[in-house]
């Protein structure tokens, strides 16, 4: 199901698609084809539905975050679509531009 709603055109079916994928990369990404993601986020993120853009960042972020060896490509893509980079943030919280986002996450994990 998640799959199938991540290919919706509704944006809402879609939005939630990408959020159950983002957990599943949060939770070690088992059966996920990273790279494969990463190469539908950089295509699809910049005209995605404005519902549908802020779960597959966050998928992004996850990807960047969780996954060390895709960190690199993730933080690339991020900076190359420049999606949410000029977002308004209240001083010691983190804005959901990719390149930002997971540097900060990363040293916050320590």
């Amino acid at each position: 199901l998640r799959e199938k709603w991540m290919k919706a055109k509704d944006r809402w079916a879609a939005r939630a698609g990408w959020h159950l994928t983002a957990s599943r990369v949060n939770k070690g990404a088992d059966g996920l084809d990273l790279p494969a993601l990463l190469d539908r986020i950089e295509k699809e993120l910049p005209k995605a539905k404005p519902e549908t853009q802020w779960t597959m960042n966050n998928t992004l972020m996850a990807i960047g975050i969780q996954h060390a060896k895709h960190r690199k490509r993730a933080i690339a893509i991020g900076e190359k679509i420049g999606l949410y980079k000029d977002w308004p943030m209240s001083k010691g919280c983190i804005i959901p531009y990719v390149p930002i986002a997971v540097t900060e996450m990363v040293k916050r994990q320590g």
